[in-house]
């Protein structure tokens, strides 16, 4: 058997719903060690989407195949104190939490840091030509966001503005 990609990496798994553990599965088949974190008592929403087989959802289990999954107290110092333990050990850390504020165990300080580089960011010229180029507005950054809401959200401007004669 030849040595995958990502052999020997490992990933903290923080992602929830679908495009983060879509990103960790294909860290996960390149080779990588993927640790999944799921709250504890309740797991990822996507445990509950249909079509369901013997062993629970199927959405879930094809987008967290190849996984190692721990559930784990979030708002207990001690589950956060075990995820920061893992996460420092980790290669690579990948979340998707819906809003900084839902991040558990961060200080005050830590968050206004993370902020002040979203923020950074965000007024960066190099974002504001993603957002020119795609048509965006930057109020996308301020609110939480799947991406059919997205596409469903710019294909309803791009009607409205059609319909008033701003744009062809």
């Amino acid at each position: 058997m030849s040595a995958s990609s990502l052999d020997g990496i490992v990933v903290l798994d923080l992602t929830r719903v679908l495009a983060g553990p879509l990103c960790t599965q294909y860290l996960s088949d390149l080779g990588a060690t993927v640790i999944k974190i799921e709250p504890l008592g309740v797991g990822d929403e996507t445990r509950g989407w249909p079509p369901f087989g013997p062993d629970g959802s199927a959405i879930f289990a094809n987008f967290n195949r190849n996984k190692k999954s721990m559930a784990v107290d979030l708002k207990s110092s001690e589950g956060r104190a075990l995820v920061h333990r893992l996460a420092r050990t980790a290669d690579v850390v990948v979340e998707n939490w819906r809003m900084l504020a839902a991040a558990p165990g961060l200080t005050d300080e830590q968050k206004a840091a993370i902020s002040a580089d979203v923020e950074k960011l965000a007024k960066s010229a190099a974002w504001q030509d993603v957002l020119k180029t795609k048509g965006w507005q930057d109020t996308y950054l301020s609110g939480d966001a799947f991406d059919k809401q997205l596409n469903a959200d710019i294909t309803a401007t791009e009607s409205i503005l059609k319909e008033i004669g701003l744009v062809q």
